[in-house]
């Protein structure tokens, strides 16, 4: 007969997240060694999420901190609406983005996110049973200032990089603009030329047979209106739609910006 406590299974529960009959029948399986029980959970725990591994991923949450001039922002996917609302699932991505925060690496380090938290994944797939997967990660460390702003309780997360004057409330309005707004480029000149061409392409053949001085002036005025719905600096504030971020805020430089949506 295995020699452990009840003291043992809540211990190893905690140390898994594992159920509590699995975690009774793995001290069982392991005639009450701890440590060959975490790694036995640990090993089913990885052949269940590789079975799901296929599985698509389309609901999910958004986590986001700052540290003084240091934010990070992540994604998590997971399959169903009712996961991503479970007390287990919001503590996993909470606990990762404070875990990023913390990292030495800087940008976009999904990847190495990724990596090192793929047992930790696996155990949580293993335990809830839905298909998971660290969608985005981000960390940056700012010469000015970092703000983040989460809508809907995770649904949205915005995080975004600026020098120059500003303010909390304006920080804060400025993520919530973006989280409304969705602008993919902050300001023209960022716009890759390649984009431009196209974009100009598809307007010039609505219009052909028209006079070439005609269509310059049409295809000009076309690529400002569509700068206005994708830069950040020239799209209709969201608190006011007869101003933009570069007339109330001339001063303000931001640096860079994401926005995740879950899904």
């Amino acid at each position: 007969m295995a020699n452990f406590s009840a003291q043992d299974i809540k211990r190893l529960r905690n140390t898994t997240q594992c159920g509590m009959l699995d975690c009774k029948k793995a001290l069982i399986e392991t005639d009450g060694d701890f440590d060959e029980a975490v790694n036995l959970l640990r090993k089913k725990a990885g052949a269940k999420a590789d079975k799901k591994a296929g599985r698509e991923v389309n609901e999910g949450l958004t986590a986001s901190v700052v540290n003084g001039n240091i934010g990070a922002l992540v994604q998590v996917a997971c399959e169903t609406d009712f996961v991503a609302k479970t007390d287990r699932f919001q503590d996993y991505v909470n606990a990762l983005v404070a875990k990023v925060a913390e990292r030495a690496d800087e940008g976009d380090i999904t990847e190495a996110v990724a990596a090192d938290e793929q047992e930790e994944l696996k155990g949580l797939i293993g335990t809830i049973g839905e298909n998971m997967k660290i969608v985005k990660a981000y960390r940056w460390e700012s010469a000015g200032a970092v703000s983040t702003y989460l809508h809907a309780g995770g649904s949205i997360g915005v995080l975004v990089d600026v020098e120059g004057e500003y303010d909390d409330a304006l920080l804060r309005d400025l993520c919530m603009h973006i989280a409304a707004m969705s602008p993919t480029y902050i300001a023209p000149e960022d716009v890759p030329a390649d984009d431009v061409a196209k974009e100009k392409a598809v307007a010039a053949e609505k219009h052909q047979g028209k006079p070439e001085n005609i269509i310059e002036k049409i295809l000009s005025g076309h690529i400002n209106k569509w700068y206005t719905e994708i830069c950040l600096t020239k799209q209709s504030w969201f608190k006011d739609d007869k101003a933009t971020l570069e007339q109330i805020a001339p001063k303000l430089v931001v640096k860079r910006f994401a926005r995740l949506q879950a899904g």
